[in-house]
Order: C-alpha cells, then sequence, then structure tokens
C-alpha cells in the first residue's frame, strides 16, 4: 500500500471519527462521551507518533513541533477532566474537537486536491 493511500485513508477516518462524535453529541445532548473518546484517542495517537519522532525537536528545538505536543497533552487532560464533569473542561474538550475536525477536514482535502509523491 503506498503512503499516498494510507495518508487519504488516516485522513478520512478521522475525519469520519470526529463527524461521528459531532452527531451524536448533536442527537443526544446529554452524551458527551463520544468528544472525550475521541479527543483523547486522536490526542494519544498524535503524541505516540509525535514521541516517535521525538529527534526532530530535539535536534533544531522545532518549537512549532513542540507546541503540538503540549497542545495535545492539554487535550488529553481536558478529555480527563471533562468527563468528570468539569464544565471548563467540557468547553476545553469541544474547542479541541472543532480544531481536531478542522485539520481533519484541511488535510482530507490536502490529500484529494493535491498530487502527492513521497510522504514518508
Amino acid at each position: 500500500m503506498s503512503s499516498k493511500v494510507v495518508f487519504k485513508t488516516l485522513a478520512l477516518v478521522w475525519l469520519l471519527a470526529h463527524l461521528i462524535a459531532i452527531a451524536l453529541v448533536w442527537r443526544s445532548p446529554g452524551t458527551l462521551a463520544p468528544v472525550f473518546v475521541v479527543n483523547a484517542v486522536a490526542a494519544l495517537s498524535v503524541l505516540g507518533y509525535a514521541f516517535s519522532r521525538a529527534h526532530y525537536f530535539l535536534a533544531a528545538r522545532d518549537w512549532s513541533y513542540g507546541g503540538l505536543v503540549v497542545f495535545e497533552l492539554v487535550v488529553v487532560a481536558f478529555a480527563m477532566v471533562a468527563a468528570q464533569g468539569n464544565r471548563s473542561a467540557i468547553l476545553g474538550s469541544y474547542a479541541a474537537l472543532g480544531v481536531h475536525t478542522c485539520v481533519g477536514a484541511a488535510a482530507v482535502v490536502f490529500a484529494l486536491t493535491f498530487r502527492l509523491t513521497k510522504l514518508f
């Protein structure tokens, strides 16, 4: 399987998972668990990838890469605290879901619009 197909598949699954979480919360507003689960899984997957490539940050002090790691750590913290009913953490989880959904939509548009040759 080519890296282009892998990227398109991951981008579509990412966006679909976030849209399903939004639809579930829209349908029954009392059910917030899908937001927390999708945020936590998305953030932990990004963190897993980022930590596997930590030498990029350590070699050149890439502050945007570090900012991504800090953002995803905050998203995981919001998801854990929001699951216990903290109102500000719930709002933070909604904001993180929005950011992740926008990033997923941008990745899908990028994958379907531009010709991808080498990604990995």
